[in-house]
């Protein structure tokens, strides 16, 4: 009789390990798709602060930009030619620039959090699966090896 428990809790023992290890590369799936969330939230975040990025500068340039039509006006400069007008071109040009600058910065950002998201993807699935095959693996093993004490003790014969 002690032989047939010796038998059951191998087999038992064999099938706990079996589902831990199942249950570990689920887990870790889980753990990476949240963290690929996370990621693809962090690329629409730095879209959102370029476009408010851009948006200030804009601002900026037309604070400027009026203050330097009204230097101009104060000091009786026309400001729609000469020097003047290309001071205000210059000023626009360099704040497009700016604006230009602060997109592919952010999509360059963006970029890099799509890709970690995509990593994160693939790594859970990897993590998953090698679960499932450390499980197969277990319940490989356990069945063997419980299989030879079982003839072993004579439980089977």
């Amino acid at each position: 009789m002690a032989a047939k428990a010796v038998v059951a809790l191998m087999a038992a023992g064999t099938a706990i390990s079996a589902y831990g290890a199942y249950q570990q590369g689920k887990m870790q799936k889980q753990l990476y798709e949240y963290n690929a969330q996370v990621a693809e939230q962090n690329s629409k975040l730095a879209q959102d602060k370029a476009a408010y990025d851009k948006e200030q500068l804009k601002r900026k340039y037309r604070k400027i930009a009026g203050s330097q039509r009204v230097a101009y006006a104060k000091g009786g400069v026309d400001s729609s030619t000469g020097t003047p007008l290309f001071v205000q071109e210059e000023l626009a040009m360099l704040t497009e620039e700016d604006i230009l600058m602060t997109q592919y910065n952010a999509d360059l950002k963006s970029r890099g959090y799509t890709v970690e998201a995509a990593q994160a993807r693939y790594t859970g699935a990897a993590a998953y699966q090698a679960g499932k095959t450390r499980a197969m693996g277990t319940l490989l093993t356990g069945a063997g090896q419980t299989g030879q004490t079982g003839y072993e003790l004579e439980v089977f014969g």
